[in-house]
């Protein structure tokens, strides 16, 4: 094994380690030991009646979060056991199906359907991190590189409530470090997998076929055109046994970014009393956290704007016109709910983050970077109650002067 694989595995694999030691701490002192909350089920949503017997930590007077939708369907991904009654939207939710569904078949579709399911997220980061860095090595920068896959909006989301983002962040790694050499194995590979974990892996696809196109290669169009069958043919299972969808959604270029940037979302001001700290701390951070909400949706039109003027530039690269379409598509789709807040549109958008990094490491240029780096606020602002929680069981502490 050479020395650059031997130092991306073991960024990779001290990574992965880094990832599960956070959600042991996070667990055990937030969450009473109880690993379900990792799913962020909400008690006012409730859980399907076959799987009670899992004691599924409930947030209280919450509707949950994306996690736990994927959690039910990992029990029922081919719709048999009667759980797929509980998935809201189940045409749109059954579509991604990667990672339950490993999950389901890792776990023989036994009661280790979960464990298996918290493995399989952990297994992608472990390869979003190793194909990271060594997209980075192969780009004459340190594969130390890969590790930072763990601060993308989509790998921090998805350890802490069970998204399936993290998935498509990876295949898109494996993408990058596939596309720039003969076809290979994992090429493909990503490509097949990718639109089975959101719908917009098959803007992988599109950029592939475009370029073979462009290039008048046909035989390499045609044979990244095939790449999506498996999609096709899962896409119309799910329409053939699930009710229609209705998501509306808006056409209008980055209405819903204006919509959100100029009636931002508002955050109660928590409790009140304490300490002078305290106090003050309690009485800024909503006007903090709009701030931060408002930098963190500019950073996704800055992100747009590069794309497109990369795409400009090199209309014969294939990661240009991945980046350019995600630009497009994120441009002219505008569900205004989508992007109310960071925990939705950046891990929707975190391929398109990726991409831009691994130019920017190309071109030995930061700006490319800007994007992703003030998403991070924010980011972690939102880990920092749960994160509090376990620190300050870690400690053994009761009170920190910021709670």
């Amino acid at each position: 094994m050479s020395a650059v694989l031997s130092r991306a595995l073991a960024v990779a694999c001290l990574a992965t380690a880094l990832a599960f030691a956070a959600q042991g701490v996070l667990v055990h002192f937030a969450y009473d030991g109880n690993w379900t909350a990792l799913f962020h089920s909400g008690e006012r949503y409730g859980t399907p009646p076959e799987l009670a017997a899992e004691s599924i930590y409930l947030f209280p007077g919450s509707f949950g979060y994306d996690g736990q939708i994927y959690h039910y369907i990992a029990h029922d991904p081919l719709m048999r056991r009667g759980v797929s009654d509980r998935v809201d939207a189940p045409r749109l939710r059954y579509r991604r199906i990667l990672v339950p569904l490993l999950a389901w078949t890792f776990a023989g579709g036994g009661s280790g359907v979960d464990r298996a399911y918290r493995a399989i997220v952990l297994i992608f980061v472990f390869l979003g991190c190793y194909w990271s860095a060594r997209v980075a090595a192969g780009l004459g920068r340190s594969p130390h590189w890969g590790a930072a896959f763990l601060l993308l909006p989509a790998t921090i989301v998805s350890l802490e409530r069970m998204t399936v983002d993290v998935a498509l962040a990876a295949l898109v790694a494996g993408w990058v470090l596939a596309i720039g050499r003969r076809p290979s194995r994992l090429q493909w590979l990503a490509l097949a997998l990718a639109p089975l974990v959101r719908e917009t892996g098959l803007i992988l696809v599109a950029a592939a076929v475009i370029v073979a196109l462009s290039q008048r290669r046909i035989g390499s169009a045609i044979a990244a055109a095939a790449t999506a069958l498996p999609a096709g043919a899962w896409f119309a299972f799910v329409q053939a046994r699930t009710p229609p969808l209705d998501y509306p959604n808006s056409f209008v270029p980055l209405s819903g970014i204006a919509v959100a940037l100029v009636h931002p979302a508002s955050y109660p001001a928590g409790k009140t009393g304490g300490s002078g700290l305290q106090a003050a701390w309690r009485s800024v951070a909503p006007t903090a956290m709009q701030m931060m909400d408002g930098v963190a949706l500019v950073a996704i039109v800055i992100a747009f704007v590069l794309a497109v003027r990369w795409l400009l530039m090199d209309p014969r690269s294939p990661l240009a016109w991945a980046a350019g379409l995600f630009a497009l598509v994120g441009a002219f789709t505008q569900r205004p709910d989508n992007w109310i807040h960071v925990y939705d549109f950046g891990r929707v958008y975190t391929p398109l983050l990726m991409l831009l990094a691994f130019e920017g490491l190309a071109r030995n240029e930061r700006r490319w970077l800007v994007p992703w780096c003030l998403l991070e606020p924010r980011l972690f602002f939102q880990l920092s109650g749960p994160a509090m929680s376990a620190v300050k069981g870690l400690l053994g502490l009761r009170v920190l002067p910021w709670t």
